[in-house]
């Protein structure tokens, strides 16, 4: 078959297609594709089309290779019954070619075969054509049924996690993937109704409740671009009865799940609360949020038995916050922000992780490069490491046999990934390792950052160009923890795992390349007895004790605001210091000498300060440790704090923790199942400030104290709390907050 007979064919089969009865289909536009005689080599079709009626279409048509120069056609297509078409090519050869297709709408094809009147010659052969390559999309759809027809009658443990789930969270928290699902790509308006009911794409999750769909050529990722899972065919509107996940299509990677539809509804709401329209939000503030509202809502206790009970519970759990993020982000554009955030800040971070089985305690110093216009970051610096594994294997004869083994490690450890800038000063890092974010602040000159990463905290200060002057008197405060060194279990002799604590330091004098003062520390820990018998049988005991003296080291900085600590007899501990020297922080331990790890931060002394040097809203993060009797916790918690200036002080804060319960759960084994919770909370409280900015708010729990930098913009607190054993006062908990401005 001659080239024209392919451009025809090719022609045809588009027009037919758009002029399908079954549902409005437009064809309009451009087309590529192949054409191949029987037994000839296959040539290349680019095809243009323009609807000319219901059911006609009209276009054009080229056909190319072969070494043959390219045959043009003119095209004239009509729709027959249901998805079947047929079209007539005259070509400028002189060839006359019929085609005869069926177009699949899903996959935005036409296929079949034609034939070539050239010469008067017959020429049979096969042709296909489709729209050029747009954008896309991929994901999974998951459910803990493997039908969306049956979502609104199990329970969604684990579905919490969605957009950006990982498969392996999937198969972890019980989900299962939903193949045959349709999923849906359309436009919404701002009232979260389909501007349309044909989906600009569709197409159907595998056997394996993966998806993968090709976007039409010019169909722009944004904040008014919905997919959605759904039992149906038909666009669904957000918040509308049925079955449906949706998610904004702001990112090409998206698992659809019962969170992506809370995501989706809170920004509708948002749009009618803060009088703004989707075009205000940026792909970049609807992935950060997504991911953020990801991180805060993992407890299972949130999982309702119907898809709106569900949602309903994590609107309730950590609604304020996310309305907060939404309604920063309402106005055009991304957030502003300031001139300095960016470059290369030396970092100091503390973390620590429990899986049951295995305690580990984590502490890194070094740079992070922070690109605001790619929005990237990468990072690199030394790592210490210490865990203890335990192993039991107690049964009735040995109903204590339980050992652990600490090990340490260090080595330089580098990493990069994306960066998402939020209102209010936030912003989120997300690692390419697909390791959980970093949700925190920046300052308003972009100098300091401080996050909240799912294990811990990071302190970043902005180098400086010569070295900071660092001198003077200073508050500081820490936390800190150790695990034991290794050790079996004996029959009624009582062991602890470790230690958690918080010191301040205070006062603190810098002077002469010495750091001195004095320092109070309020340690905690628990003793466990295993009391052997017929049956697991432990007692544990939460005990608290206080303790402190002085202290005296050298200390250094480079040009850049890297910062030593060098105490006599112990490894240095690095650090970094803010270019105006107002601000320190350093690791404060010895992971693999001592089994120890901790962070130290500390603001310079103020001056005349008063509760009104304290104002304005401020972003807050915290991480803290909690034992109890039968459990022992992490937890870590960003939101946004408002001080009045006159003693008054409201907050949003969520945040999650990782919950290990230590009791007897059948065997001679202790438990050690992980869960995961959140937790969300809304403070109305006081604080006061003392003439050289000492700091107290009074808690829930009693009052927690710190200090503030001399211009009120940077907050440091220790929480030093014991638990009464009185109403629900059960666990007590060693932390450390900051709070920037």
């Amino acid at each position: 078959m001659g080239k024209a007979t392919l451009l025809g064919a090719a022609a045809l089969g588009t027009l037919a297609s758009g002029a399908v009865a079954v549902a409005p289909f437009n064809f309009a536009g451009q087309w590529i594709g192949s054409a191949q005689d029987r037994g000839k080599s296959a040539v290349t079709l680019t095809a243009d089309f323009t609807g000319s009626g219901a059911k006609s279409f009209t276009g054009t048509i080229v056909a190319a290779g072969n070494h043959d120069k390219p045959a043009q056609c003119t095209v004239k297509g009509k729709a027959k019954r249901r998805v079947n078409v047929a079209m007539r090519a005259t070509c400028d050869n002189g060839g006359i070619v019929n085609f005869k297709g069926r177009v699949n709408r899903d996959k935005q094809t036409i296929a079949g075969t034609y034939v070539e009147k050239h010469k008067r010659r017959p020429h049979h052969g096969m042709f296909t054509l489709g729209r050029p390559g747009g954008t896309t999309l991929k994901g999974a759809v998951l459910a803990p049924s493997a039908s969306l027809a049956m979502l609104q009658h199990k329970s969604f443990v684990g579905t919490l996690l969605a957009c950006l789930v990982p498969g392996a969270y999937a198969q972890s928290s019980g989900l299962v993937p939903v193949p045959n699902a349709n999923i849906l790509v359309f436009t919404i308006d701002n009232g979260g109704q389909p501007t349309s009911t044909t989906p600009i794409a569709r197409t159907t999750s595998d056997s394996n409740g993966n998806y993968s769909l090709t976007l039409p050529r010019g169909t722009n990722l944004g904040s008014n671009l919905l997919i959605q899972a759904s039992n149906s065919t038909t666009p669904a509107p957000v918040g509308g009865a049925g079955q449906q996940c949706s998610c904004p299509a702001t990112q090409t990677t998206l698992d659809l799940s019962p969170i992506s539809e809370y995501a989706t509804r809170a920004l509708i709401a948002a749009l009618a609360s803060n009088s703004s329209t989707l075009a205000n939000y940026t792909p970049g503030e609807i992935n950060a949020i997504i991911a953020k509202v990801t991180t805060l809502a993992r407890d299972p206790s949130l999982v309702g038995t119907t898809i709106q009970d569900t949602i309903t519970n994590i609107t309730n759990a950590i609604d304020p916050a996310i309305q907060d993020d939404l309604r920063n982000a309402a106005t055009p554009g991304e957030a502003s922000v300031p001139q300095g955030l960016g470059g290369t800040y030396n970092f100091v971070s503390f973390s620590a992780d429990d899986t049951g089985t295995r305690l580990s305690m984590d502490q890194q110093s070094g740079t992070v490069n922070v690109d605001v216009s790619a929005k990237t970051f990468s990072h690199t610096g030394p790592k210490s490491s210490v865990n203890l594994d335990e192993v039991c294997s107690a049964d009735q004869n040995t109903p204590c046999n339980r050992s652990f083994t600490r090990n340490a490690s260090s080595a330089t450890k580098s990493g990069d990934g994306s960066i998402s800038l939020l209102g209010g000063n936030q912003l989120l890092f997300q690692p390419s390792n697909g390791s959980e974010g970093a949700l925190g602040f920046y300052n308003s000159s972009g100098d300091v950052i401080v996050l909240a990463a799912g294990d811990g905290l990071i302190v970043a200060f902005k180098q400086a160009s010569s070295a900071p002057t660092l001198g003077g008197s200073y508050h500081g405060v820490q936390l800190g923890g150790s695990l034991s060194d290794s050790f079996a279990v004996a029959q009624g002799n009582p062991f602890n795992l470790g230690e958690a604590s918080t010191g301040v330091n205070d006062p603190v004098t810098i002077s002469g390349g010495t750091v001195s003062g004095t320092n109070s520390r309020n340690v905690l820990s628990k003793d466990i007895t295993c009391n052997g018998g017929a049956s697991c049988s432990y007692t544990e005991t939460v005990s608290g004790s206080s303790g402190g003296g002085s202290f005296s080291a050298p200390v250094s900085v480079d040009g850049t605001g890297a910062l030593t600590v060098s105490p006599s007899g112990e490894v240095a501990h690095e650090g970094a210091v803010s270019a105006d020297g107002n601000l320190f922080a350093f690791v404060d331990g010895d992971p693999v000498g001592h089994g120890d790890a901790g962070i130290v931060i500390g603001v310079k002394q103020g001056s005349g300060m008063t509760n009104a040097s304290l104002n304005g809203s401020y972003g807050f993060v915290s991480y803290e440790f909690g034992l109890g009797p039968g459990s022992r916790s992490l937890q870590g918690q960003s939101g946004s704090v408002n001080l009045d200036g006159s003693g008054g002080v409201t907050a949003n804060l969520a945040g999650t923790q990782l919950r290990v319960s230590t009791g007897c759960s059948g065997g001679f084994c202790p438990g050690t199942v992980v869960g995961q919770n959140s937790k969300t909370e809304s403070p109305n409280t006081t604080y006061s400030v003392t003439a050289t900015g000492g700091v107290t708010i009074a808690g829930s729990n009693g009052t927690i104290s710190g200090f503030a930098s001399p211009d009120g913009s940077v907050l440091v607190f220790t929480e030093t709390h014991d638990g009464s054993g009185q109403n629900n006062d059960i666990d007590s908990q060693r932390g450390l907050f900051v709070m920037l401005k």
